[in-house]
């Protein structure tokens, strides 16, 4: 299986066609925080002292981990 065929097979099984996953939904759809490390509360602890915390790069991170690239932080 070559590297597309695999980053494929990790977004297909992480986020399934037509799956959208929200930070305030919580568990048992827990699919935001295995993506990102982020609960809704943490996004707003961080939204009410002025940040802009999102989980973009958080899930960069984790999906590039997943595939297995080393040296990514989220």
């Amino acid at each position: 299986m070559g590297i597309r065929d695999e980053a494929r097979k990790i977004l297909d099984n992480a986020v399934p066609v037509g799956k959208i996953y929200r930070s305030n939904e919580g568990p048992p759809n827990d699919g935001y925080f295995k993506c990102t490390n982020y609960s809704q509360a943490t996004l707003m602890a961080n939204w009410k002292t002025g940040g802009i915390m999102t989980g973009c790069n958080a899930f960069v991170g984790w999906y590039a981990n997943t595939l297995g690239i080393r040296g990514v932080h989220s």
